[in-house]
């Protein structure tokens, strides 16, 4: 796991998978999740934050709309438009 300090990220896409990240500042990115280990420690995320999600991070939101634990349409906004849940 790679661990990033107190930097900042602006308008980057970044895979959040196998990531450490303690006191960074996130401005206007993708954040790209499939699934792995992941940490946020004392994390800033600005307003304008996209997450994607992939891999079994979809098929888990996937799962969790069809079994009601999630808004039906929900997990819609996060999918990958090159990509469809299976």
């Amino acid at each position: 796991m790679q661990t990033y300090k107190e930097q900042t990220f602006t308008s980057a896409t970044i895979t959040v998978d196998e990531e450490d990240f303690i006191r960074c500042i996130f401005n206007g990115c993708t954040l790209v999740y499939s699934g792995g280990l992941i940490n946020f420690d004392n994390c800033i995320f600005s307003e304008h934050i996209r997450w994607e999600f992939k891999d079994a991070a979809l098929r888990t939101l996937t799962l969790l709309s069809k079994i009601g634990m999630l808004r039906e349409d929900a997990h819609q906004k996060f999918i990958n438009p090159t990509e469809k849940p299976s």
